[in-house]
């Protein structure tokens, strides 16, 4: 995949990466080392649906059918998340968007609060990755079948966002995943340093 030209940014990061490539676990790492406002979308859909307003009960029908949120629901919750923290903080998304319409949408967002973001792909093989997945045995969507799913649905939806954001000239930096969690957050910290202050 063709990486973009660099640009010396201080600007907010977002993760992407196929399923049980550690992007959770990278995006905290780095939110700490960082002194960054982490945005975990998919606990933010959760403790929406706590509430269970009707807003919450939307999305909980919509998770609970393995679907995408819509242009709407995505701006809502990151609205949500913006206007409890100063924007003269650094975010960090722990992948906001898995599809082309929610691009659309996330980068309007960035564009109204005029912010600029550098994007972290965190590459692992497809193999390695259905391992990684066989062994979250917390999940719901651990098997075989949904493991299968969520790794076409990456390729399918969310490939073409990374690919659209390259074409966008947005910075990316691809890092390989295969290694242990230190090791894949020193590499990323290593390639960060020639971007952003810390």
């Amino acid at each position: 995949m063709p990486i973009c030209p660099k640009h010396q940014l201080n600007t907010d990061i977002v993760f992407f990466g196929i399923q049980g490539s550690g992007k959770t676990a990278q995006a905290e790492i780095l939110a700490k080392k960082a002194d960054a406002i982490l945005f975990k979308f998919g606990e933010k859909i959760r403790q929406r649906i706590k509430k269970q307003d009707e807003f919450g009960k939307q999305l909980e029908q919509i998770s609970s059918q393995g679907k995408y949120l819509n242009g709407r629901q995505i701006k809502i919750i990151v609205d949500e998340f913006l206007s409890k923290h100063s924007l003269k903080q650094r975010f960090i998304y722990d992948m906001p968007v898995r599809n082309l319409s929610q691009k659309k949408v996330f980068d309007q967002i960035m564009q109204k609060q005029n912010r600029s973001f550098i994007i972290i792909f965190l590459h692992l093989h497809e193999n390695l990755a259905r391992k990684r997945l066989k062994n979250q045995t917390n999940r719901n969507d651990a098997s075989e079948k949904a493991i299968d799913m969520r790794i076409k649905l990456f390729h399918k939806n969310t490939m073409p966002v990374i690919n659209q954001y390259c074409l966008d000239k947005i910075p990316i930096l691809e890092i390989d995943a295969s290694g242990n969690i230190q090791d894949v957050a020193d590499k990323i910290e290593t390639a960060l340093n020639a971007y952003i202050n810390f």
